[in-house]
């Protein structure tokens, strides 16, 4: 695993690669409404430009979302959006809360996206999370992959 300055310097100078995307798994507390439940987190960088994976209905990260003094957006999963907000269009824009911090959603990922857990084997109890629910920025300060309070 590299820091997200790393993966920085990585993605600027190093010219004999096409692109480089980030990728974190976190297990985290997902409130929605008046319900609170532990899930998967993804957290990216470049991760689904670098894979031509296009939301089914908002949009992606963009660059000035990325590190620790940006506004905190998130994408639901297609299961997530479906389950805590019936496939409601409007759930773009809506706020959600990941281990007490609030973020807003922006889009929704497809419904064949599927990513491997970094978590699998590595903590106990990961495996009932299933999929993740959530994906977020990395370097959020406080949020999923920052390391910081």
């Amino acid at each position: 695993m590299i820091s997200y300055p790393v993966f920085n310097t990585l993605k600027d100078q190093v010219a004999s690669l096409e692109d480089v995307a980030a990728y974190g798994d976190e297990s985290m507390l997902l409130s929605v409404g008046n319900g609170t439940k532990k899930v998967r987190v993804g957290t990216a960088a470049n991760l689904f430009e670098t894979l031509g994976v296009v939301p089914v209905i908002g949009r992606s990260f963009g660059e000035d979302e990325i590190g620790a003094r940006a506004e905190r957006v998130a994408l639901l999963s297609h299961a997530s959006w479906t389950q805590d907000y019936g496939s409601d269009t409007r759930a773009v824009g809506a706020t959600i809360r990941l281990s007490d911090h609030p973020y807003r959603i922006i889009g929704v990922l497809p419904e064949t996206f599927r990513f491997p857990s970094l978590l699998l084997g590595g903590l106990v109890g990961t495996e009932q999370l299933g999929d993740h629910a959530v994906w977020v920025p990395i370097g959020h300060r406080g949020g999923p992959g920052s390391g910081r309070p």
